[in-house]
């Protein structure tokens, strides 16, 4: 293995493990903010960071060549099962909210929800357990049969 390749494996790696736990903590502190000046725009901005943190749920892999740096990153993984929990109980009461009653993410606001408010719910659970799949799936120990690649 190059070194281009060493250090170009264990940045992706890095990299994605930082966007998840990013996602992690604004969805777990998102309840503590309210709808002031700024309305629903950090919702909007959680809900426009779904698709980048689905996809870096597929790079947390990237660092399974690197045996030893990947056991060690797999320690990252501890900490975030135990903030998943956090999140889904923070995201819960929007969920709530916005998808099955109906009403836009900021009450006070008034008028009609945005077409987006439905699907913040959703999105949020579909992305909550991915990374917690792709947590559990990058701990589990490489087959047999990759080894003789």
């Amino acid at each position: 293995m190059s070194v281009i390749e060493l250090l170009l494996r264990l940045g992706v790696s890095l990299v994605a493990w930082m966007i998840l736990y990013t996602h992690l903590i604004w969805t777990a502190t998102l309840r503590v903010t309210t709808c002031g000046a700024d309305g629903d725009d950090l919702w909007r901005l959680i809900l426009g960071f779904a698709p980048f943190t689905l996809g870096f749920c597929l790079l947390l892999g990237a660092s399974k060549k690197l045996s030893e740096v990947h056991k060690i990153l797999n320690w990252l993984g501890t900490p975030m099962l135990l903030l998943i929990p956090w999140a889904a109980w923070s995201m819960w009461p929007t969920f709530q909210q916005a998808t099955l009653q109906a009403q836009g993410i900021c009450v006070a606001q008034g008028g009609n929800p945005a077409a987006w408010h439905f699907w913040w719910g959703p999105v949020q659970c579909v992305v909550l357990l991915s990374i917690a799949f792709a947590v559990w799936r990058n701990r589990q120990p490489e087959s047999s049969n990759a080894n003789l690649t």
